[in-house]
């Protein structure tokens, strides 16, 4: 009979969190009719 594997352990996994999470969403081509003429040209901080 062949031997049992051990069971595997669980590998501990720490989620990043950025401190300046400011990137825009830029819309594609395709869905800039889509946008708002406010959204269009996002405010800078």
């Amino acid at each position: 009979m062949p031997r049992k594997k051990p069971e595997p352990k669980p590998i501990p996994i720490d989620s990043i969190k950025h401190a300046d999470e400011s990137r825009t969403n830029i819309p594609t081509k395709e869905l800039r009719d889509f946008v708002a003429d406010d959204e269009q040209e996002p405010k800078m901080k």
